[in-house]
């Protein structure tokens, strides 16, 4: 059974409204006038314009919509770039994240898979971005096609509508660029692991060049047992580079086949220590997801410092589960493993499964214009757009599965196999309808002084159609929301080097965040959040490197409140309040010739103020007290050597305060050495294989990888 919207797209028109208005624009830019356009004067730089970085530091960012620098942002800004993944083997979204204090991670549970975190104990699952557009589907996101992975914390709604109470995800993709340069990189690793990769970027003429990027990885990039099976292919074309009008036209496909990894449960509170180092699912599970996600993007300069870019965005992403969950059936009755017994390899593991699929499709259109102007003896950066979003998302489930069969701890009996007997069921669909509207002014309103001031309207329509039951014959949920949010701020800058702020912005979740409603949640307005930051940021070492400190109050003072006795017979409350203060440290870029540095730390005191009586007084889950990421390499000449630690102290899962995951630190080296156009790189993880967890869930909990290595040989030319 398939449930199809009822409702008529209206992106079409609003967006054929806003490509004529741009085609009007440059049109009369091209009127022969002495203000036409001919060329952008950056014709001297527009060689490098956009080639891969060889530091850490971050550069200029278009994550506030119009391209500034970090010193110009009024809230915690990281950028892990790709120089520090490849120098630390990373390959995937979440590895990279890692280096990102006060981020921790969510094992897939509660109808989720892919990707699942929080930024400073509040959920950004459905904040995460590409290139500045939504990317919301649930996949593991791979890191072949980006340039750096961007995090912009705090609430952020102003500048990116429903969600981002802790902050925002940006995947910013690599991009064509006017020079002959390739890139071969091939990795074998512990457990099989082997991964290729390609980067072929070639100029087609004096303002056009394309770039394609590949990978396939295969094996088993963890504890022994779970495999993964990935391919990927990034196409991209640009033209007009540098000049009044430059297009783009890019295309992302990432597929894989994995065995999805669902840890173990928790048992008397705690990891089970014993079960950390073999995975208990079976080799016939998997997770089957795609992603395809075409964008095409026109920018229209109308002079050095006034442009508008629009872009348009088909996303469609795919996506099918059957795995394992596993655990010790604890207690005392027959069959089961009384809790306080020893855990030993005859312990038998009883074998459960998580099994469903979907299918996903997005549709945007966002227009950015962008220009600085002096008026009335003041310099103003004005940023002001729209944007119009189509998301269709239908999901089902499956039954008919068998049992799975038995297993101990130490026989994890992963050969086994199960007929396949499901049959798809419980059919349910979700459309929502977007419409936003900003406009932002950072303005230099006395020297050395700028006040940001910045506005955004969003109208938010959901419906939610599930397959009918007797009890519920009409499952049919609608809901909108019209919503404003907010950011302001105050920078003082004495110098080129420092820059001081503080910031206040606003975030709104809506109750189809989770692309369902119910009864209830289909009559409840959005969760209302707020952060407030003061902050420093330096450009030192000949501005080689930045560093950055910032003291913070993250808010959410409405919160659906679920509590049946509290709710009433219509809506939830939003009544809930918990917030996280805390404050940041880091350090980014070169502060010798040939020392990198990338380090950050978080400290976190977080607390649930209003709730349900059992949330009341306690941490919000997966908020740890400390957590942080120190990397540095060191080069001389034909050698590069670097080393780092990286680790979280204790914490809870979310929505559970009784589980408990202790604390870890966790120390990574490598060796590089390179010849003229080739380069030998070793990578040693978890040197002293230290035992840890870095998923979480209120059910059940995964184990961090192991000791671990990879050999990577590349060529550029």
């Amino acid at each position: 059974m398939s449930i199809k919207s009822r409702k008529k797209p209206v992106a079409s028109l609003i967006a054929a409204s806003l490509l004529a208005a741009q085609g009007a624009h440059a049109q009369s830019s091209n009127e022969p006038t002495e203000n036409t356009l001919k060329d952008v004067p950056v014709e001297a730089t527009r060689e490098v314009q956009d080639a891969p970085r060889q530091t850490y530091q971050p550069g200029a960012t278009t994550i506030g919509k119009s391209k500034q620098l970090p010193r110009d942002i009024p809230n915690t800004y990281t950028a892990v770039p790709e120089q520090l993944t490849r120098d630390r083997g990373q390959d995937t979204m979440r590895e990279a994240l890692s280096n990102v204090a006060g981020i921790t991670f969510n094992a897939g549970e509660g109808g989720r898979i892919g990707d699942n975190m929080n930024i400073r104990g509040f959920s950004a699952v459905n904040d995460i971005y590409i290139d500045g557009m939504k990317d919301v589907g649930q996949y593991n996101r791979d890191l072949f096609n980006n340039d750096r992975v961007e995090v912009l914390k705090g609430g952020a709604s102003m500048l990116f509508g429903r969600g981002t109470t802790g902050g925002v995800i940006n995947q910013v993709s690599k991009q064509p660029y006017l020079m002959d340069q390739t890139r071969l990189s091939g990795t074998l690793g512990f457990d099989n692991y082997q991964r290729i990769t390609a980067d072929v970027n070639q100029r087609i003429g004096d303002e056009a060049a394309v770039r394609v990027n590949a990978m396939y990885t295969t094996g088993e990039p963890g504890r022994e047992g779970p495999e993964t099976n990935r391919i990927g292919v990034a196409p991209s074309v640009r033209w007009g580079i540098g000049t009044a009008d430059e297009f783009n036209l890019a295309y992302y496909h990432l597929d894989y086949n994995d065995n999805p990894d669902y840890g173990f449960r928790w048992r008397n509170g705690r990891p089970v220590d014993e079960a950390a180092d073999k995975w208990y699912g079976l080799d016939q599970d998997y997770q089957r997801d795609s992603a395809d996600v075409g964008t095409f993007s026109w920018t229209h300069r109308f002079d050095a410092k006034s442009q508008i870019k629009t872009s348009a965005r088909y996303g469609e992403y795919k996506r099918d589960l059957w795995a394992s969950t596993a655990g010790v059936n604890s207690g005392n009755g027959a069959g089961q493993w009384p809790l306080t017994s020893p855990v030993t390899d005859a312990t038998p593991v009883v074998r459960g499964n998580q099994t469903r699929g979907g299918d996903y499709q997005q549709r945007f259109i966002q227009s950015d214009y962008t220009t600085e102007q002096n008026w009335f003896g003041m310099t103003h950066q004005i940023a002001s757009g729209i944007e119009i979003g189509r998301e269709s998302d239908e999901r089902w489930g499956y039954a008919g599965t068998l049992a799975k069969p038995a297993a101990t701890i130490g026989n994890p009996n992963t050969g086994a196999t199960v007929a396949d007997t499901r049959v798809r069921n419980n059919f349910n669909s979700f459309d929502a309808e977007s419409f936003a509207i900003y406009g932002q002014d950072l303005v230099e309103f006395v020297p050395h002084w700028k006040a940001l001031l910045g506005v955004r309207w969003d109208n938010f329509s959901g419906r939610y159609e599930r397959t009918p039951t007797a009890a519920d014959p009409n499952p049919i949920y609608e809901r909108s929301d019209r919503e404003w949010s907010y950011r302001t701020g105050l920078i003082y800058q004495p110098n080129d080097v420092a820059s001081y702020y503080l910031s206040y912005g606003t975030a709104f979740a809506t109750s189809g965040d989770l692309y369902q409603f119910d009864a209830r949640g289909a009559n409840t307005p959005p969760e209302e959040s707020r952060n407030i930051e003061l902050g420093a940021k330096w450009d030192l070492f000949d501005g080689n490197a930045s560093i950055a400190t910032a003291l913070f109050r993250t808010e959410k003072y409405h919160e659906r409140n679920t509590d049946v006795e509290s709710a009433s017979q219509t809506n939830y409350l939003l009544s809930g309040k918990r917030h996280t203060n805390g404050i940041e440290l880091s350090v980014a870029g070169r502060i010798v010739e040939g020392w990198e540095v990338f380090a950050n730390y978080a400290f976190m005191l977080a607390k649930i103020d209003a709730g349900t009586a059992s949330q009341v007084g306690n941490v919000p889950g997966n908020t740890p007290k400390h957590s942080g990421s120190l990397w540095t390499t060191y080069a001389l000449g034909q050698w590069k050597v670097g080393t780092g630690v990286q680790g979280v102290s204790g914490r809870t899962p979310p929505e559970n305060y009784t589980n408990w995951a202790p604390g870890y630190a966790r120390w990574d080296a490598m060796a590089q050495y390179t010849l003229r156009n080739y380069t030998l790189r070793v990578n040693l993880d978890n040197l002293l294989d230290k035992l840890y967890y870095d998923g979480l869930y209120r059910g059940h909990v995964v184990p961090g990888v192991g000791r671990s290595g990879s050999l990577t040989a590349e060529v550029s030319f």
